[in-house]
């Protein structure tokens, strides 16, 4: 059986939830069932109703079902396989708002205020961009910061992502995706304009409900990982939604590159394409297009066409022959450790903190001053061992006591 079109799923989930509302049906019951008939439409099989048991369950289904012997058979048969199509998904089975609550280790007065007001949690202020221009992030308040946190470890860390996504996401790193572009003749880079905020309210809704979770459990999830209609910069969960709704762009696009033979990779919201034909370079304004389907533009401004005779720069590592650091950026480092030895460790301080766009430079301590040199240093030896090897051991010879 072929996906039918959202218009006709609509309508058949509507019916479904209308004839059980009149049969009496418990409201939190008609909820499940409306999430199941919802995921076996998706899955483009038909919808039936009571399913039978499956014939194999995973381990928290099988606990769920043992600790709910008390239930009638038919109702612990389509427990079971509301909760396995769950479980299948990656994701983990909530069944009501109470439920919910107690994953997030919440009573249910707490999620409900919360979720209530999770509009006015946020703390919003302005950073700058490498460009100069200025970047909105919005810091939630503690509590709701700890419950996006516990959505993010809880719910969202166990649904699987496309293997072309980079960031946000553990074993992952600017590493691995910088090596899926060593050695290309042309490397493209594209950069999605306002990233987050261009990913909506309504498609973190569709996502939730998407993954089988009811409705007034999708509604809750909803409020509380999204701030005035958009994914929020600065919460936890938003890296890890961003890339849960990227799976089908970073499908279509891996896909497309796997037929017109060039790499793909996506860390946030960075797209690189590249490839030992130069001609891939023409295939951009499909690529757009494709983009812009799946609801993001990219920045023309961001846009880089890199060629094999100069510095092609992926993540900020270079990859011509191998992922490796800029030479400017290790002479640079080089210098400062130099100085630093000299004895000029304040003038050092005060110089790199102006680099780096600090207010006040002068009141930049030596800790801090240590504390990112080291992150530097680190940086290099992930990605050229020996050459950070020599760095770190002149960094460890300097006395920042002083």
């Amino acid at each position: 059986m072929q996906k039918i079109s959202p218009e006709k799923k609509n309508c058949y989930l509507e019916n479904l939830r209308l004839v059980n509302e009149q049969a009496g049906v418990e409201q939190e019951l008609v909820d499940l069932i409306e999430a199941f008939a919802a995921m076996e439409l998706d899955r483009g099989g038909p919808v039936k109703l009571p399913p039978s048991r499956p014939s194999r369950l995973g381990k928290s289904v099988r606990q769920f079902l043992f600790q709910n012997q008390h239930l009638p058979p038919p109702a612990l048969d389509f427990m079971a396989a509301y909760c396995q199509r769950i479980h299948e998904q990656g994701a983990v089975f909530i069944l009501n708002p109470d439920h919910l609550a107690k994953t997030l280790s919440l009573t249910p007065k707490q999620l409900h205020q919360l979720a209530a007001s999770a509009e006015n949690q946020y703390h919003a202020f302005r950073i700058p961009k490498r460009d100069g221009s200025l970047r909105t992030l919005q810091a939630p308040q503690p509590l709701l910061k700890n419950t996006q946190r516990s959505i993010l470890d809880e719910i969202l860390a166990f649904v699987p992502l496309n293997p072309h996504a980079e960031g946000f996401r553990p074993h992952h790193s600017i590493l691995t995706n910088s090596r899926r572009h060593v050695g290309q003749k042309v490397v493209v880079k594209l950069d999605i304009e306002d990233f987050f905020p261009s990913i909506g309210a309504q498609r973190i809704h569709g996502l939730f409900a998407r993954l089988g979770y009811p409705r007034q459990v999708t509604w809750l999830l909803k409020r509380l990982t999204t701030c005035r209609g958009a994914l929020p910069t600065g919460a936890p969960t938003s890296p890890a939604l961003s890339n849960l709704v990227c799976r089908r762009l970073d499908r279509r696009l891996s896909a497309i590159g796997n037929k017109m033979d060039f790499a793909y990779s996506r860390y946030a919201d960075d797209i690189t394409l590249s490839s030992q034909n130069p001609r891939m370079v023409q295939l951009l304004p499909f690529i757009r297009e494709v983009v812009g389907e799946e609801g993001f533009h990219f920045k023309a401004s961001k846009t880089r066409i890199l060629r094999d005779g100069g510095r092609q720069k992926v993540t900020g590592i270079v990859v011509n022959t191998r992922p490796n650091i800029a030479r400017q950026e290790i002479r640079t480092l080089r210098a400062i450790l130099h100085n630093c030895q000299k004895g000029h460790l304040h003038h050092q301080a005060h110089h790199y903190a102006r680099a780096r766009g600090v207010k006040n430079p002068r009141e930049y301590s030596l800790s801090s001053f240590q504390a990112s040199l080291r992150g530097k240093i680190n940086h290099v030896r992930a990605i050229n061992p020996g050459m950070g090897d020599q760095l770190m051991r002149d960094f460890l010879a300097i006395n920042f006591s002083g």
